[in-house]
């Protein structure tokens, strides 16, 4: 879908959906809080923490949305992008839509229902890009993308309330969201700073380049990511819920997190070397000549072979041992060299800032 999108849209309406995709991921990232990590985490899930867990995401949704819808015209005028305001004010609708089915995903993985999971995520990526796609043909720019999103996470919601049968209730108990939201504030924070660390990137080109530059840098970017979402992230899918029931038996828990590190890693490994090989001749021929700029910055990707697999792994693997001074350090050091390097790399062009992010 995106390879068709990427021939139909131009590098600026890709880059413009960038800026409005990142900033929908950080309000979505405040408005669950890190509950629906709780229900994996849980010994025991009582009725009312689950409605807790459930009306807590639908209300931090709903004030996230508005605080995108307020900040909408602000982030515009910072890019220089009047036409990208309201596309996000759209956008913002994604995250009350997206909790009407988070717990009852959430309660099926906690199940190892994880082939629900993948069913869900092809029928609502078949929907949303078929959507995109007939949007993109009639002309719709940066919306059909938009129309992608809305329509994908209406699917998911259908099918992650078919796929566990729970209704919520209102037993909602304040003293239960207060401690959780206590529990996971270093949560949170690393979230968010693991996001910023990988698209700080996309906002300082925006802001010094132009969207068409941080379209080509993203298109780059998205397909190395193709790369790990296909060869780590079904093993980083199960690792909380895996590692969260042997954090007790050391010797238990080192077998299981070598295990997910050495399969994932022969995949990815590979897989970017070889794709690092032939980046400037597959990326122009298979999205067209206007993106053989984001070949040469592919190639630059593929040098993160070696930790590649390792980052994929901190987040999930810490968070199931409760290591959140470990995650905090972590995501901190690597948000502000992040940062610097960004910085320091934009006046010498996408290249140099390419680099900076590998280092």
């Amino acid at each position: 879908v995106f390879v068709v999108l990427a021939r139909i849209l131009s590098p600026r309406e890709i880059g413009a959906f960038a800026i409005i995709a990142f900033t929908a991921e950080a309000f979505r990232i405040l408005s669950t809080a890190g509950l629906v990590q709780t229900i994996a985490r849980a010994d025991r899930l009582r009725p009312e923490f689950l409605d807790t867990v459930h009306r807590g995401q639908q209300a931090l949704a709903l004030l996230s949305a508005v605080s995108i819808c307020l900040l909408a015209h602000p982030i515009a005028h910072w890019m220089d992008a009047p036409s990208i305001a309201g596309p996000l004010m759209a956008m913002s609708l994604v995250l009350p839509l997206a909790t009407l089915g988070t717990t009852h995903m959430a309660l099926r993985l906690r199940e190892f229902g994880h082939r629900t999971t993948a069913l869900r995520s092809v029928v609502s990526g078949l929907l949303g890009g078929v959507a995109a796609v007939a949007a993109a043909l009639a002309g719709w720019g940066v919306w059909s993308l938009v129309v992608q999103r809305l329509v994908a996470e209406a699917a998911g919601v259908v099918l992650s309330r078919r796929s566990y049968q729970w209704k919520p209730g209102w037993r909602f108990d304040w003293s239960i969201l207060r401690a959780n939201l206590m529990l996971n504030a270093s949560l949170i924070y690393v979230q968010l700073a693991f996001l910023a660390t990988t698209r700080v990137q996309e906002v300082a080109i925006g802001a010094g380049l132009g969207l068409a530059a941080v379209g080509v840098y993203r298109t780059a970017w998205r397909v190395v990511e193709l790369i790990g979402r296909g060869a780590i992230q079904p093993f980083t899918q199960v690792a909380t819920q895996t590692l969260s029931r042997v954090r007790n038996d050391r010797a238990e828990l080192a077998r299981a997190y070598q295990w997910m590190i050495a399969r994932a890693a022969a995949l990815s490994f590979p897989a970017l070397v070889g794709f690092g090989t032939l980046a400037p001749t597959i990326v122009p021929l298979v999205f067209g000549e206007k993106w053989a700029e984001a070949g040469e910055l592919a190639q630059i990707f593929a040098f993160m072979a070696c930790p590649f697999t390792l980052n994929f792994f901190a987040s999930p693997s810490l968070s199931a041992l409760g290591a959140g001074r470990s995650l905090i350090g972590l995501s901190t050091v690597q948000l502000a060299a992040s940062g610097l390097l960004t910085l320091a790399a934009l006046p010498f062009g996408l290249l140099a800032v390419a680099w900076s992010y590998v280092a």
